[in-house]
């Protein structure tokens, strides 16, 4: 549960940010319901295929790099999406969780 709203509010920073023109992104993107919808989607595969560790760096990979970051077309703003994705989204969750 708690990954589900780390990322629902990742996205909800991300459509933030785009209000703050060239203070938020250098570029201004346009991330929709369909970038949550899949990243939800890999997160819930990644999380219940079953093992015991989760890879963390693949699930960054997929929603950061590919489901958001392919509509990044600028470096830094890329930099700053992949560093707020691991700040909302990061194996302390699971183990609050769990505890």
């Amino acid at each position: 549960m708690q990954c589900l709203y780390s990322l629902t509010f990742f996205h909800a920073l991300l459509q933030e940010r785009r209000k703050y023109g060239p203070l938020g992104f250098n570029v201004r993107y346009e991330f929709n319901d369909s970038d949550l919808e899949m990243s939800l989607s890999t997160l819930r595969n990644f999380l219940n295929d079953g093992r015991e560790d989760v890879n963390w760096d693949a699930i960054w990979y997929m929603i950061g790099q590919i489901n958001y970051g392919g509509r990044v077309t600028d470096d830094l703003d890329r930099i700053c999406l992949m560093s707020t994705l691991k700040k909302c989204l990061n194996p302390d969750l699971i183990g609050a969780a769990a505890g």
